[in-house]
């Protein structure tokens, strides 16, 4: 759901069985979807933005649900419960000065 957000097709992008690269998508959540990126040394600079951007998504799923119409409500009620708990994994790799990492 974060992906369609971003206008995301992950089917076409490698490493979720596609071969489109990562290094052309202009989002700040890319970080949230390239696994190379996200498990390398990559730079905190950017999870200011990753943080702004999920606050955003998160008020519009808080008023107007997932971008997914197909979504039914307890699963539009669990995701917007993750992207909360991931938010806040988010703020606190901000306030530590700690890198995420997907394993």
């Amino acid at each position: 759901m974060l992906a369609a957000e971003e206008g995301l097709d992950l089917d076409s992008m490698q490493d979720f069985g596609g071969s489109r690269s990562w290094h052309n998508v202009d989002s700040p959540l890319r970080l949230m979807f390239d696994l190379d990126y996200i498990n390398s040394e990559h730079p905190t600079s950017e999870y200011p933005a990753l943080a702004d951007r999920l606050r955003i998504i998160r008020s519009r799923w808080s008023t107007y649900g997932p971008a997914d119409d197909e979504a039914s409500p307890s699963m539009t009620i669990d995701q917007l419960e993750a992207l909360s708990k991931l938010l806040s994994v988010v703020e606190l790799c901000l306030s530590r000065g700690e890198r995420l990492r997907v394993c």
